[in-house]
């Protein structure tokens, strides 16, 4: 029987020890515990540590160079060990030297198991069939898995940020299509976008396009108006209507020197005294 060749790295599993890891990472916000594993999955795929050099590290982490060096660096001093040319991860490199092990020794045992065959099936009386000639089995070279210009919509948290973030969840499945059509160095201006169009006078309003809509259209690269943070609604100020508590939302508007909420908007039975 000819042995099995051996898979590649890139298609074997990673292990992961979850207690460790959430014990080590509990301290790390979503996005940042996002960039931690694309680091992981980078430095496992590639079968090497991780380059010295921001503008590659940025890149690992999808994410731009100056939120890279703002906010994310601090990860490679907390879990990444430097030389003079590369970033270590000691149980990363524990984990692919045991791999490289075990890749060796599985390449042995294929080799005694194929030569048994060879022999067994030489003496059984077949004079005249030649045993295979033996292949050699290759020493699995270790791959970068290349990743498609397009965002999977399971990246590292991005869509997982989106949909959470979006104030209108209408749609999921018409929004997780067109989030797939966003390309990975647009998803931080996006995320970026998102947050300036929820404190916009047209959403504050309640005038929210859903978000397949949203993506489609790249309305996150429409410029935004923000009006004046008027504070708490004043809606039931003095108490005199009933047993009503007094409203805690935020103003969106300003009539007759009352401010209202969203809700209270064109209740005007109120005035300053």
């Amino acid at each position: 029987m000819k042995p099995r060749p051996l898979h590649s790295r890139s298609g074997a599993y990673l292990p992961l020890y979850v207690g460790d890891y959430l014990r080590d990472t509990q301290h790390l916000s979503e996005a940042e515990d996002g960039v931690y594993c694309r680091l992981l999955m980078h430095y496992w795929a590639s079968g090497e540590p991780l380059p010295a050099d921001n503008k590659k590290l940025a890149a690992i982490a999808r994410v731009s160079l100056h939120k890279w060096m703002g906010r994310y660096r601090q990860i490679m001093l907390t879990f990444f060990s430097p030389n003079a040319e590369s970033w270590h991860n000691r149980r990363m490199d524990f984990e692919l030297a045991r791999w490289r092990e075990q890749s060796v020794n599985n390449q042995k045992a294929a080799r005694i198991r194929w030569d048994a065959d060879a022999m067994r099936a030489h003496s059984d009386g077949n004079a005249n069939a030649m045993p295979p000639v033996p292949v050699p089995v290759p020493v699995p070279v270790p791959e970068v898995n290349t990743r498609s210009k397009t965002l999977a919509a399971n990246a590292a948290g991005a869509w997982e940020e989106f949909w959470q973030n979006y104030p209108k969840k209408t749609a999921k499945k018409d929004a997780l299509r067109a989030w797939r059509k966003v390309k990975a160095e647009e998803t931080e201006a996006l995320l970026d976008a998102l947050e300036r169009h929820k404190q916009s006078d047209q959403w504050q309003r309640g005038v929210i396009p859903h978000p397949a809509t949203w993506l489609n259209a790249r309305r996150w690269e429409d410029e935004t108006s923000c009006g004046t943070d008027l504070g708490q609604c004043m809606w039931n100020i003095n108490g005199d209507h009933g047993t009503q508590p007094r409203c805690e939302q935020e103003a969106v508007e300003e009539q007759d020197r009352i401010r209202y909420c969203q809700a209270h908007r064109g209740t005007f039975s109120m005035r300053i005294r």
